[in-house]
């Protein structure tokens, strides 16, 4: 139940992590650098896996003093550039091989922490809705009623993990279309499954995953 909601949790924490990591050294210069202009002299070009190209820069440029200095970018992005381009840049004068290209820096200053942020906020809610479904099962299992019904169909939640997509079981009781809180990975057609209601509110039921007997 919980791995729907760790999942978006610890791959939201890393990419804030490594996004905060990434990000630095540019946000550094970016607000103590010295502003300076690059000239484009070499471009390094790759495919990556979804077959994009992407580019990589060498930049030649002064930062504080007449002496040239040239540095490849440390990104690869898919922004196009041209030999003898002129970019924006910040650089330190104490040590010129650090610099960041403010277009690049400006851009990825929020992206990747912004995207670990969402992921974990997502992973919460989760969390969040899988401890009080564990709560309501756990409440239900005590002192609802026990009933065995029929699996009428099951339909996808939206849930992919493990290139494996999660399936939520329907069940029909007194001409109402019941439907599990928890999913399942295996699709299957018909069987009987446990379900637990509350006496007092039938709306309030649990679907138990777990006791399927397939027929």
């Amino acid at each position: 139940m919980y791995t729907k909601a760790f999942i978006p949790l610890l791959v939201g924490l890393i990419f804030a992590g490594v996004g905060i990591y990434i990000c630095w050294t540019p946000t550094e210069l970016m607000l103590n650098g010295l502003s300076s202009t690059a000239r484009v002299i070499e471009i390094e070009e790759s495919i990556d896996s979804e077959g994009d190209t992407m580019y990589k820069p060498k930049f030649q440029y002064q930062c504080g003093s007449e002496e040239l200095h040239e540095t490849w970018s440390n990104i690869k992005s898919n922004t196009s550039y041209s030999i003898d381009e002129i970019v924006n840049i910040k650089c330190d004068p104490q040590n010129p091989e650090k610099m960041t290209v403010m277009e690049l820096s400006t851009f990825l200053l929020f992206l990747s922490p912004v995207i670990g942020i969402a992921t974990s906020i997502s992973g919460i809610i989760l969390l969040k809705k899988a401890i009080k479904i564990s709560a309501k099962k756990k409440r239900l299992k005590e002192i609802g009623i026990q009933l065995t019904l029929n699996i009428t169909g099951i339909h996808e939640s939206g849930v992919i993990i493990n290139e494996r997509k999660e399936y939520l079981i329907d069940v029909e009781h007194k001409g109402e279309i019941l439907t599990s809180d928890e999913g399942i990975f295996s699709p299957i057609n018909s069987g009987k499954i446990t379900v637990y209601m509350n006496p007092t509110d039938p709306s309030e039921y649990w679907i138990d995953t777990e006791s399927i007997i397939e027929e």
